[in-house]
């Protein structure tokens, strides 16, 4: 599989004396192929590793619903399925969590943008998927993303799950034949770093449409909040540009010190941003699109203060449409 994929597979964890293996797969992609070498298997698994190589496991193989295209992978990662009678009739709501991978030489950015096209059960019903999208509905996801305190609302991240909504399912529906999409991975082109000097509440940095706000500075960390000019802009344009390895905070000593994490601020500051980016106007003329608020921890400062606070903003990405067609997705 190595000499035929051109990847470097690390078998050092696991004993595979006595193991034999026989798989067919006339065309294909790396990943098709290492899920079917490890499918069935009770202690065998893969994983990526830095620079491309593939360790493999003593874990069990979970074998989830995948799309597989080039060196990218979209999978169903979790499903959710209640069914209803009022003894008259019979429904179904399902939720699909779906998930991305790619290999791990490729360097995206963290957040995703899912699309679907056509979609069809076992009895021939047409489906349909929803997913939040601006206004009261975008202002809903940010909410229950930032109580999570993950991405979401049609922009997750890599290697994430996002929880879609499948309408139209018959009540005897006993699989999805075939949902198809595309999924955008977002390469980073250019940047512009956004920096604070000596950093304290309400000071602001704009770049091109995006604003930026400190909300709270502690001795650990900075709490931020991004807002867009772009009317009816989606929150999505603020997640996937924000370059989350960037983060960087430099002490009164002149020591530089690497976010331990830069990711959503929890619940308790959404209202914050819904109060002060989702009201009439707020001083840029046109209603706002819902804003984010971020937290990045310093844990290495030790109770210093912090002098400079700066991030990557990306500029300029390289969009990748990756179509996809999961098919025969079994419902419980």
């Amino acid at each position: 599989l190595a000499a035929r994929s051109g990847l470097r597979i690390d078998a050092s964890a696991v004993k595979l004396e006595g193991e034999t293996a026989s798989l067919k797969l006339e065309s294909g992609t790396a990943m098709q192929a290492l899920d079917l070498l490890c499918a069935g298997r009770s202690n065998l698994s893969w994983v990526w590793k830095e620079g491309g190589a593939v360790k493999l496991t003593s874990t069990p193989h979970v074998t989830y619903p995948s799309a597989y295209s080039g060196p990218f992978k979209v999978y169903v990662s979790s499903m959710d399925a209640v069914r209803r009678t009022d003894f008259k009739e019979t429904t179904i709501a399902l939720s699909l969590g779906i998930s991305t991978l790619h290999e791990s030489h490729l360097k995206p950015m963290k957040g995703v943008k899912f699309e679907f096209g056509k979609g069809v059960d076992d009895t021939g019903s047409e489906l349909s998927v929803e997913t939040f999208g601006a206004g009261q509905a975008g202002q809903a996801a940010m909410l229950a993303r930032m109580a999570a305190g993950m991405f979401g609302g049609g922009v997750v991240p890599n290697q994430g799950a996002q929880v879609f909504s499948v309408k139209g399912l018959a009540s005897g529906a006993k699989s999805i034949t075939s949902l198809s999409g595309t999924v955008t991975f977002y390469f980073p082109l250019d940047y512009k770093e956004i920096s604070f000097e000596s950093p304290s509440r309400g000071d602001t940095r704009d770049s091109g449409e995006f604003t930026f706000r400190i909300e709270k500075v502690e001795k650990d960390g900075i709490t931020f909040s991004v807002s867009t000019k772009k009317k009816n802009a989606a929150p999505m344009d603020m997640e996937r540009l924000l370059d989350s390895d960037s983060a960087t905070a430099m002490d009164d000593e002149g020591t530089t010190h690497k976010a331990d994490m830069l990711s959503p601020a929890g619940a308790n500051q959404a209202g914050q941003i819904i109060a002060r980016f989702g009201g009439g106007g707020g001083g840029f003329g046109v209603r706002p699109s819902p804003g984010m608020i971020y937290r990045a921890t310093f844990s290495s400062v030790k109770g210093k203060d912090i002098q400079t606070f700066a991030f990557r903003f990306i500029d300029r990405t390289f969009d990748k449409a990756v179509p996809f067609e999961l098919r025969d997705v079994k419902l419980p």
